[in-house]
């Protein structure tokens, strides 16, 4: 094997691995609140691959029902609505209990403006998972490292017609006097149902805990093969790597906000769903009452008063949008110290130390000169701090 192929995939391995091990001992506040993240994820990343392009503000303005997504219709792409909504419909099934609460209850904070010819668009989207679900099935399951199932995945989603690449195509325009030839863009193929299930054969055959969506794991450049099956090959083991690096980073972001989530229920009474709605906001992002009320299944007085926990713990922030208050989480951080899941501590060479404590001895000694002069005294008269080195 080329080496730099094995390098590649010895990095994926490793980060497969350390995803693995890490969703092993998280917390089961932690594991929901990842659950909420990858929902958000799935949805933002098969709109991007669909063909939308929007910011993370516009995404919550429009899950909201406040804004369109796009400022101009994308051409090509899915409608936003119907696509989200065959997602959540998809990921509510899922056999990892709080993946499928968490689609469900995201689904009931749908709020965006209907699709014109919604039914027809949820329908293709649903065929298009429908068709991953087929194709993910009909490929050998992976053994004991990926590497060889996700090569043969590939392959066939290369012979699907519905996730071949689209072919670039010329077309012709005669005016009757000249003859302009130019490229219209197609229909991206919609991959991202291929991420959506192509955690469910790996969690069955014990690669990671939990089925996970893989969003952005099978790409375009891993199908077409014009470079030579050993690019292809390495543009799939660094895809490997990445995606579950990338979703390594969202499960310590879940962590962090679960400890914040703890710091909000300390002093709360136990029946206070305070803490619930600051995860959902820190994990979904921005959203309003009336979105806030289903998921949470809380009447309006309630949902003031958790508001109102998190503004007076400066937790809560504010903006308007079309008159309606959106409301977004903010996440301080807190200290670890004696928490279950902390960082492996660092082992400071006793060079690094020394140079430390001559540096705090150098301050002290120009604190007490300048503490000397402020009272009038001179610095040769004050009395040396403990420890520290003087001129005298």
């Amino acid at each position: 094997m080329d080496e730099r192929i094995a390098a590649v995939e010895a990095e994926a391995a490793l980060a497969l691995g350390r995803l693995d091990g890490a969703l092993g001992i998280s917390e089961p506040k932690t594991l929901e609140i990842f659950a909420i993240i990858l929902v958000k994820d799935a949805l933002v990343a098969a709109l991007r691959r669909s063909g939308h392009a929007f910011t993370d503000d516009r995404f919550q303005a429009w899950f909201a029902g406040l804004a369109p997504l796009n400022d101009e219709p994308a051409q090509h792409a899915e409608l936003p609505r119907s696509l989200c909504a065959a997602i959540l419909a998809e990921l509510g099934h899922n056999d990892w209990p709080e993946l499928a609460l968490a689609a469900r209850q995201t689904r009931l904070a749908l709020l965006a403006t209907r699709d014109a010819g919604g039914v027809d668009a949820r329908e293709h989207a649903s065929a298009a998972i429908a068709e991953a679900h087929r194709l993910a099935a009909s490929v050998p399951p992976p053994v004991s490292l990926p590497f060889a199932w996700l090569g043969a995945l590939h392959l066939a989603a290369g012979e699907s017609l519905i996730f071949a690449p689209p072919e670039r195509a010329q077309h012709m325009l005669n005016d009757g006097e000249r003859r302009i030839f130019f490229e219209k863009p197609a229909s991206p193929a919609p991959l991202w149902a291929l991420d959506l299930v192509v955690g469910i054969p790996m969690r069955a055959t014990g690669l990671l805990c939990r089925s996970l969506p893989w969003m952005g794991l099978v790409r375009v450049d891993g199908i077409r093969q014009s470079d030579g099956p050993a690019e292809a090959k390495t543009v799939r083991a660094i895809s490997l790597c990445n995606t579950a690096k990338a979703l390594s980073d969202k499960l310590e972001q879940a962590r962090s906000i679960a400890r914040t989530t703890a710091r909000v229920a300390e002093g709360q009474n136990s029946t206070s769903r305070a803490p619930q709605l600051f995860s959902w906001l820190a994990a979904f992002g921005s959203m309003r009452t009336a979105q806030i009320e289903p998921v949470l299944n809380a009447k309006r007085l309630g949902v003031r008063g958790m508001l109102d926990v998190l503004a007076h713990a400066n937790l809560l922030a504010t903006q308007s949008l079309s008159g309606v208050k959106l409301y977004s989480a903010i996440d301080r951080g807190v200290e670890t110290t004696g928490a279950r899941e902390i960082a492996e501590p660092y082992n400071l060479p006793p060079t690094l130390i020394d140079d430390f404590e001559e540096s705090m001895t150098h301050i002290d000694r120009l604190l007490a000169r300048i503490s000397a002069s402020a009272n009038g005294l001179s610095p040769r008269l004050r009395p040396p701090v403990d420890g520290a080195i003087t001129n005298q």
